[in-house]
């Protein structure tokens, strides 16, 4: 892996996707960008697992042999942006730059609010009911100690996973589109 800075932003390159998955296992890494094609899989087989795994960590795809159909599949995994790549570098590159901008600044805000939210999170993780708050996309954002007790699992081995994980298949129905 190799790192450069751009601007306020610190960028890792990889190879492979074992080698993002070691960069996004060890690091906290604000977003993903990545090529359509890759070695082994496709972009948007990097986007599910990210999703999976990372919840909605920001994901921009780019592509030089896209259509339609691969930007309507990585809209239904919820990529970030979608850029076919253009002779124009300099200006694909600005519009890059502003969606990191733009990302940066959702993150400012989301660590802004996770600090007002830690005195109630202090209060309701000691009620004895059960208590989660999952993101629209079923990932799992808050479990209270009572929870994660009875279902003998740690918060950070739930936090960031899709809740449906945790729903037997059978009554998984009500939350798949």
């Amino acid at each position: 892996a190799e790192t450069k800075m751009w601007a306020y932003v610190q960028v890792k390159t990889v190879l492979n996707e074992e080698e993002a998955e070691k960069i996004l296992a060890k690091n906290r890494i604000d977003m993903v960008i990545s090529e359509y094609l890759l070695p082994e899989k496709s972009g948007i087989d990097l986007l599910r697992h990210i999703r999976s795994r990372y919840g909605e960590l920001p994901f921009l795809l780019l592509t030089g042999h896209g259509n339609e159909d691969v930007a309507i599949e990585a809209s239904r995994y919820g990529v970030t942006g979608y850029f076919r790549k253009t002779g124009d570098i300099v200006a694909q590159l600005n519009e890059i730059y502003g969606i990191v901008r733009i990302e940066m600044v959702r993150k400012e805000k989301r660590e802004s609010h996770k600090l007002q939210e830690l005195p109630s999170r202090s209060i309701l993780n000691i009620q004895q009911s059960f208590l989660l708050r999952i993101d629209l996309n079923m990932v799992v954002l808050f479990c209270n100690a009572a929870l994660l007790a009875t279902i003998h699992i740690s918060s950070k081995d739930i936090v960031g996973e899709n809740f449906l994980n945790y729903i037997i298949k059978s009554d998984r129905g009500p939350f798949i589109d």
